[in-house]
C-alpha cells in the first residue's frame, strides 16, 4: 500500500512561483542594497544641508549621492521588471494580496518600485517559510506512515484497552472511535443550553429545566 502524495497548500489554486533558498537570498538582497541607495544619499544630502559646516562638503560631493541614489532607482526598475517576468502573477497581485489584479498595476511597479518590491518581497520570504513549514509536516507524515506500514509488515498489532459499549469489540489504546462499528469511544456528558446543567449522555431532557437535549 502506497501513501497518496498531496499538493502543499501553496501549491493548490497558486499559479506563482517557488523561489528556492538562493533566489530568494538573492532578490531580498537586492532589493536591501537598492533601497539603501535610494534613502541613504537622500538621508546624507539632508543632513549635510542642515549644518554650516557640510555646506562645502555638501556642495561637492551633491552630485555623487545624486548618482548614487539614480542608481538605487535603476537597481529597483530592474529588480521590478524581474520579477515580473519570472513571476508575472505573483508579482502584479502582491502574491494573492490584491484580489482582482491586471495589467495597470504594471504601472506601480514603474512609478513605486521602493514600495511596491519591498511589498512584493516580503509576502514571497512569507510563502517561502509556509511553504517549507507545510513540506516539513509533510515529511513529518510520510515518515509516520512509513513506521506504521512496516510495524503492519512485521504483524505488530496495536494495544486495545477496554471494549465498545455497542459492538463490545476492542478498542485501540487513545482511539477517538471504534474501528468496528464507528460509535465515539467515550461517551460525552450534554450539556443544557439554557441552564448549563450536565446531564447524561443519553439523556433527552434536561434534568434541572426540562429543556430538550439534542
Amino acid at each position: 500500500m502506497q501513501q497518496q502524495q498531496l499538493p502543499l497548500p501553496d501549491e493548490q489554486n497558486r499559479p506563482y512561483r517557488r523561489y528556492n533558498s538562493i533566489m530568494l537570498l538573492v532578490m531580498v538582497g537586492l532589493c536591501i542594497l537598492s533601497l539603501c541607495m535610494l534613502i541613504v544619499p537622500f538621508s546624507l544630502i539632508s543632513n549635510l544641508n542642515d549644518t554650516p559646516s557640510g555646506h562645502s562638503f555638501s556642495v561637492h560631493n551633491t552630485n555623487l549621492l545624486g548618482t548614487i541614489s539614480a542608481w538605487g532607482v535603476l537597481l529597483l526598475l530592474a529588480e521590478s521588471i524581474g520579477v515580473m517576468i519570472v513571476d508575472w502573477r505573483g508579482s502584479i497581485s502582491l502574491r494573492g494580496m490584491i484580489r482582482q489584479p491586471n495589467a495597470g498595476y504594471v504601472l506601480l511597479y514603474f512609478f513605486f518600485p521602493e514600495i511596491m518590491l519591498p511589498i512584493y518581497a516580503l509576502r514571497v520570504v512569507f510563502d517561502y517559510f509556509r511553504h517549507q513549514n507545510a513540506q516539513r509536516q509533510q515529511e513529518k507524515q510520510q515518515q509516520k506512515f512509513k513506521v506504521a506500514e512496516l510495524e503492519a509488515k512485521a504483524g505488530i498489532l496495536p494495544p486495545t484497552d477496554g471494549q465498545c459499549r455497542i459492538c463490545h469489540k476492542p478498542l485501540i489504546v487513545g482511539a477517538e472511535f471504534c474501528q468496528y462499528c464507528g460509535a465515539p469511544a467515550v461517551e460525552r456528558p450534554k450539556v443544557c443550553p439554557a441552564c448549563s446543567t450536565t446531564a447524561l449522555p443519553d439523556a433527552k431532557f434536561c434534568p434541572k429545566c426540562r429543556t430538550p437535549l439534542l
